[in-house]
């Protein structure tokens, strides 16, 4: 899953060419298919072997935002202990090739610099969007950017 996510982020900002990453992938589809047994792995490889399909000689049948969206349909990498949902939100306030995606689309859990990081982001994000108004109570968003800092404060205390 690691080198699926990471070759969906470089396709999202630009970094991974979509012939490499599809071929990657259809190596694994056509060529490996006996050695990938769980079946999320499957599908996940499957859409990405399509990542260089063309409507026509011009004309790519992707573009950025289906791989932001294919990204948006792994699961979280093993280290961040929050949910799916969690870690959509996370993906969407971290912007595509930004230090913060690095950090948060990583295999490995974040080291101290990676966490301040990250929790500078939210509380940015907290201060521009996470309130409707007045800064009595933050909104339904700025809950959970809330819970957001709360973990990433966590994985700073670790």
């Amino acid at each position: 899953m690691d080198g699926i996510r990471a070759r969906l982020v470089g396709l999202a900002d630009g970094t991974v060419d979509r012939e490499s990453a599809g071929g990657w992938a259809w190596v694994w589809v056509a060529e490996r298919d006996t050695e990938v047994t769980d079946r999320r792995l499957w599908r996940h490889l499957d859409t990405l072997s399509g990542a260089d399909s063309m409507v026509d000689p011009d004309t790519y049948l992707y573009d950025r935002t289906d791989f932001e969206d294919w990204l948006r349909e792994l699961p979280p990498p093993a280290w961040f202990p929050a949910g799916p949902d969690s870690y959509r939100l996370l993906l969407d306030l971290a912007p595509a090739g930004s230090p913060e995606r690095m950090v948060v689309t990583a295999a490995g859990a974040p080291d101290a610099d990676g966490v301040a990081a990250v929790l500078d982001l939210l509380a940015e994000r907290l201060v521009s969007v996470g309130y409707d108004g007045g800064w009595e109570e933050p909104n339904a968003t700025g809950r959970r950017i809330e819970a957001l800092i709360d973990v990433f404060g966590g994985l700073g205390e670790g």
